[in-house]
């Protein structure tokens, strides 16, 4: 808020799906039921339709 940048979300920390991300392997890949998997896909989502509206708004 500070900074004025809207909050995605926030991605829960799994040594697993870390290791796995340092192989090149994205966590929706690796683990794709995971915690991390789910709010890597809510945030893409939210990402994708700001980016959208911004389109449209021109």
């Amino acid at each position: 808020e500070r900074l004025r940048v809207p909050f995605l979300g926030s991605i829960p920390l799994d040594p697993a799906v870390s290791i796995a991300s340092d192989s090149g392997q994205p966590a929706v890949i690796a683990a794709p039921d995971s915690a991390q998997a789910q709010a890597f896909r809510e945030i893409a989502g939210k990402l994708a339709a700001a980016v959208s509206v911004a389109s449209l708004a021109g």
